[in-house]
């Protein structure tokens, strides 16, 4: 098993970008383009470090088990404040941790990149653009 970034210059295949559009239009989802800054930083987040990586909507993902699954939506609660809290809390430990980073063989930019990631991700949790959610599900 690769550590957790070793991978991270690695470029979606054709077939992988094929795959994922087909996912998203049989979800009648559209593709995101969010404006500005945010569509530049989701866009190497896409290609640096989270390869492959799709966040569902909430419209989408409760469509998706309503009408393709057996299960219905319970309940459900938000808590991207607090999942922001966490990210700031993982930000600091990673900070503190410089030098058993480069001890397992990663540079300063695998430093910074991941850095810049959870500082961008806890400010977009803690602004409220993204969120995060808990369901529980029961089978009808």
């Amino acid at each position: 098993m690769l550590p957790m970034g070793a991978n991270r210059n690695r470029r979606r295949s054709e077939s992988e970008r094929s795959r994922t559009q087909r996912e998203m239009k049989k979800l009648g989802g559209k593709k995101l383009r969010p404006a500005g800054l945010l569509s530049r930083a989701a866009a190497w987040f896409a290609a640096h470090v989270l390869p492959g990586f799709l966040m569902a909507s909430v419209p989408a993902l409760e469509t998706v088990v309503s009408r393709h699954s057996a299960l219905k939506v319970l309940d459900s609660k938000a808590f991207g404040l607090h999942f922001a809290a966490r990210l700031r809390i993982w930000r600091e430990k990673f900070q503190t941790q410089t030098r058993q980073i480069e001890l397992l063989g990663f540079d300063d930019a695998f430093r910074r990149t991941w850095l810049f990631f959870l500082a961008s991700s806890e400010a977009s949790f803690q602004t409220r653009p993204y969120d995060a959610h808990q369901y529980i599900l029961a089978r009808d």
